[in-house]
């Protein structure tokens, strides 16, 4: 019926609408609407200042004359202030405080790294480098064979780069981009998300650089080129990128003969390279619900895996350790953050008790 009668009061029909897809799923609505957020920040950032396309296009152009002039630049010295310009294009006009924030956060990021590099090199003290302990690992988990060597015997051909060997290749080198270029993105995206990915990056390399001190280890191509323990390796790693003719930019400072003091053979247990992997891979991996994005992740670590097996730089267990550390610095980070966070709510809510109280007391008749 169109409306029903009360007491000789005729009531108006209620229509109904039948519910969105949104309102029939809140969580899945608000979860896209998040989502989608967060991939149109940049963007959003760009457009709601007209000088700022042009001023973002021209540092891409600038870039990319860059790569052309000096090939692509990978060190981190260079690549960082580079990061800086881009994203103070994007946060300008957000606010002097962000403009802070980005200097706050990101020139201690720089010295950092700068750090990292000339510690690496002194790490092992000329103390026991250990040889034979991954290799009885890996025999162990492998049946009596070493993979990396299994791996050459069956993929690598000495006098054709294949195909896939540019994938591999992408996939080495990516360590040298992937965690910074997070951080960049992250940082303009927000300040909660960029503080929970440096705490994890830091709090990892921190924990790999005190690995390189504790258990200096030989990698597989010394344990078999130079020490002679296993049989000879290649190190074809990166060679697949020559079928892309890029070339690389060298560093913009070295240190030592050589760089040998920023470089450290026997820095290899953990491989940072692989905890990289798995720190983007858990970190982002636990914050979707999508099977399909958790295996997507999933695909870098295991792809990087393959690459420094394959290529004689690590072996299985420093791989394995650095995917645990990885783990745990994502975890404590979390929980780091929601801590802070926790805490700094709770005193702003002290703060403000003083300032709400009133008296309720009933007033004293005269």
């Amino acid at each position: 019926m169109a409306g029903d009668a009360v007491a000789g009061v005729s009531l108006p029909a209620v229509t109904t609408r039948p519910a969105s897809p949104s309102a029939a799923h809140p969580r899945t609505g608000s979860r896209a609407r998040r989502v989608g957020h967060a991939l149109l920040g940049p963007y959003r950032l760009l457009v709601a200042h007209p000088i700022k396309v042009p001023l973002f296009v021209g540092y891409l152009v600038a870039i990319g004359l860059s790569v052309k002039d000096v090939g692509v630049i990978y060190d981190r010295e260079r690549l960082l202030p580079l990061l800086a310009i881009g994203m103070l294009i994007l946060v300008a006009g957000k606010g002097w405080r962000r403009i802070v924030e980005l200097i706050l956060c990101w020139i201690p990021f720089l010295f950092l790294w700068v750090a990292y590099d000339l510690v690496r090199g002194l790490v092992d003290n000329n103390r026991y480098v250990h040889t034979t302990e991954p290799i009885t690992f890996d025999k162990f988990i492998a049946f009596g064979h070493l993979p990396n060597t299994l791996l050459q015997d069956r993929f690598y051909v000495a006098q054709h780069i294949q195909w896939w060997e540019v994938i591999t290749g992408l996939t080495y080198m990516s360590h040298f981009f992937v965690v910074y270029i997070t951080a960049a993105v992250l940082f303009v995206m927000g300040r909660q998300i960029f503080a929970r990915w440096m705490t994890a990056l830091v709090l990892l390399t921190v924990l790999g650089v005190l690995g390189y001190w504790l258990y200096p280890m030989a990698p597989p191509w010394m344990a078999a080129n130079n020490l002679h323990l296993i049989p000879e390796l290649s190190r074809p790693g990166t060679r697949g990128l020559s079928l892309l003719h890029l070339s690389w930019a060298s560093r913009l400072w070295n240190h030592g003969a050589n760089n040998s003091e920023m470089v450290n053979p026997v820095a290899a247990m953990p491989s940072l390279h692989a905890a990289y992997t798995m720190l983007f891979a858990w970190f982002f991996g636990k914050r979707t619900k999508h099977l399909w994005a958790k295996l997507l992740l999933a695909l870098y670590p295991l792809l990087m895996t393959f690459t420094l097996v394959f290529g004689g730089e690590h072996y299985l267990l420093d791989i394995f350790v650095g995917w645990i550390l990885a783990i745990i610095a994502v975890e404590v980070a979390d929980r780091v953050v929601d801590w802070w966070i926790a805490r700094s709510r709770a005193r702003s809510v002290a703060a403000r008790e003083p300032e709400a109280a009133v008296d309720t007391r009933d007033p004293v008749p005269a």
